[in-house]
């Protein structure tokens, strides 16, 4: 794992096995009120204000945490029949 700063409240951590040919890289802006389009690996990236850019092949964004929009509180404890396991809906956030 390598982190690499990309200014002042920006930065990629990237893990990456070369000779698997296996990345990922996730690209993060700290600042709370101004979105960047940050250069990683020659290339641009939008990422929002305050939020984590998930790049699976150190190329494609594949997850924003800015597109997560509400937040439940509350889910319910159900059973899981497939595996006989009591599942915690809000432990899979």
């Amino acid at each position: 794992m390598s982190t690499q700063p990309l200014g002042k409240q920006f930065e990629a951590r990237v893990f990456e096995i070369k000779d698997q040919n296996v990345c990922v890289a996730f690209l993060s802006n700290h600042n709370t009120k101004d979105d960047v389009t940050l250069t990683f690996r020659g290339q641009p990236y939008f990422v929002p204000r305050h939020s984590i850019s998930i790049l699976a092949d150190c190329k494609t964004v594949v997850f924003s945490t800015q597109h997560v929009r509400k937040r439940l509180h509350l889910l319910p404890w159900k059973n899981d029949v497939r595996t006989s396991n009591v599942v915690n809906a809000a432990a899979c956030r």
